[in-house]
């Protein structure tokens, strides 16, 4: 799931993974309260999904302040041995390359506009690896470095 934040909190620009009829959901429920909110059905595995992510966050409200990538996905619990290339590429595309390209795309706009700030979740797990967690563990690591490197 990411979350696009621009113009100190007025604003929202959601996009959620998995389900967009709950990025929409939020979106109301965010105007309810008075804020400005739009919702994107985004994929954040996909690259051009997030791009069209910040670029709507952009054309809707003329800037991009924040970016939250919150994304990710467990893997069956089984050893790295054990694990599938689909489930391999699966949890990397999500857990580590959603990251990745959303900072790349929101990191672009912000340092154009001269400001922003772009927040990653990682886990625990990215420190400390248990032998059924391999590859989630993997992608998390993955964030904390990405991170480390964009700060």
């Amino acid at each position: 799931m990411s979350f696009l934040v621009p113009a100190y909190n007025e604003a929202a620009t959601i996009g959620d993974l998995l389900n967009a009829v709950w990025a929409l959901e939020l979106e109301k429920q965010i105007v309810a309260l008075g804020d400005k909110a739009i919702g994107v059905d985004a994929d954040v595995s996909k690259v051009e999904d997030l791009q069209r992510l910040v670029d709507a966050a952009v054309k809707e409200f003329g800037r991009l302040d924040v970016m939250v990538n919150n994304a990710g996905i467990q893997q069956p619990l089984v050893q790295v041995v054990e694990t599938t290339e689909a489930i391999y590429r699966e949890v990397m595309d999500t857990n580590l390359w959603g990251v990745i390209t959303g900072c790349r795309a929101a990191g672009r706009v912000m340092r154009s506009q001269g400001s922003g700030a772009v927040i990653n979740t990682a886990s625990q797990l990215g420190k400390i690896a248990f032998e059924t967690w391999g590859v989630y563990s993997a992608s998390k690591a993955g964030v904390i470095a990405i991170t480390q490197a964009m700060a």
